[in-house]
């Protein structure tokens, strides 16, 4: 079976009903609104109608949006749905903002020790 076979609309809706199911995935992954019905098959969470129309203008080549219920799938896209989720999509991003934190601070740290460092031959001479 290709990736990228289309998945019978029936198998498809299966699929989406499990995956909705779930906590994480029953509330927009960009917004509050309950119930998303649209998904980015590139990142693999679950979004409301007004956010896939934010997503859709960035551009396919940003992210892919479908309709859960709507577009057709190909196998590819509903596995990429499979292994990600809203809750798995949001740890992930919470791990890369303490990362980039983490890195700004030890960058500001680094800056303000080489400006100490400066003033302290200043002040010498």
């Amino acid at each position: 079976m290709a990736l990228s076979e289309a998945v019978p609309k029936e198998a498809t809706a299966r699929a989406f009903k499990k995956l909705m199911a779930q906590p994480a995935n029953r509330v927009c992954f960009d917004c509050p609104q309950r119930k998303p019905i649209w998904a980015s098959a590139t990142f693999g969470v679950f979004i409301c109608l007004d956010c896939a129309g934010d997503q859709r203008r960035l551009g396919t080549h940003v992210t892919f949006v479908r309709s859960c219920d709507m577009d057709s799938w190909t196998r590819g896209q509903l596995e990429a749905m499979k292994r990600g989720g809203n809750g798995r999509a949001a740890r992930n991003a919470e791990a890369r903002v303490v990362l980039y934190a983490d890195r700004i601070t030890g960058s500001m740290q680094r800056a303000m020790d080489e400006t100490d460092r400066r003033r302290a031959k200043q002040m010498a001479y």
